[in-house]
């Protein structure tokens, strides 16, 4: 870690961050495949000769942009406090990055914080629309029309309801569901993103549900019962039932 400018911990941070992940890329390796890169060894050479006032030099031109934040420690160029990666470690990175498949915003989120390289953001999209969990997920999720299919179900069992509580993913944010509640009367209220206990009520159910799944899957060994059964068995004994 010696290697790395006292003054960066986010460079320290995204260090740390692929230590603890397989495969593992050191600083030393950084500095390495920078070396052996005819773009990052060029940047590097004029960031030590100076920049021009001018760059007409297509490659050169996105590091040029951010040449007042560009420096240098042992080969490893950082941009601020992030770390520039080479070519050669990008597909490596983005396949560290997309392993816990947590979505564009939040992986975006992660590599902004602590590297950078010319169309990261596109890449990390890319990757992510390559990939087959994650399409098959977001098209479960993310369609209204799907997410109103399920909750038309659920309606025609228990009735229209006066409030629904949703925490503004895109879905919800559809105009169709603001019109579909306005007409019904249903009032809608949403809750801050990645923020649980805003709607404790949801959360608690959610917990139960799975403590009482993971107890079923311990006590009745694979095979002994079907998925649904499972889910059902769990279901009724957290739902409200009319006194007898």
């Amino acid at each position: 870690m010696s290697r790395l400018p006292s003054t960066a911990p986010v460079g320290v941070k995204l260090c740390n961050f692929l230590y603890l992940t397989m495969p593992l890329v050191s600083p030393d390796k950084v500095a390495q495949e920078t070396k052996k890169d005819p773009v990052l060894s060029k940047v590097i050479k004029v960031c030590e000769n100076g920049w021009p006032h001018h760059c007409s030099n297509k490659i050169l031109k996105p590091f040029f942009t951010v040449r007042h934040q560009l420096s240098i420690r042992d080969w490893v160029l950082l941009n601020g406090n992030r770390i520039v990666i080479p070519q050669s470690l990008q597909a490596k990175v983005l396949s560290i990055l997309h392993h816990d498949h947590t979505g564009v915003v939040h992986t975006c989120m992660l590599a902004r914080s602590c590297m950078w390289w010319k169309d990261m953001d596109e890449d990390i999209c890319r990757i992510s629309e390559c990939c087959p969990a994650c399409h098959q997920t977001q098209n479960a999720h993310t369609s209204f029309q799907s997410m109103l299919k399920c909750l038309l179900e659920v309606f025609a069992r228990f009735a229209f309801p006066r409030t629904i509580v949703y925490d503004n993913g895109p879905p919800f944010c559809a105009r169709d569901l603001a019109q579909f509640c306005r007409l019904r009367a249903i009032k809608l209220l949403f809750t801050p993103p990645y923020n649980p206990s805003s709607n404790g009520l949801a959360e608690r159910s959610v917990q139960t549900f799975k403590k009482l799944l993971t107890r079923s899957l311990i006590s009745h060994p694979s095979g002994t019962l079907s998925l649904n059964q499972r889910l059902n068995d769990c279901l009724l004994r957290i739902v409200p039932h009319p006194h007898q």
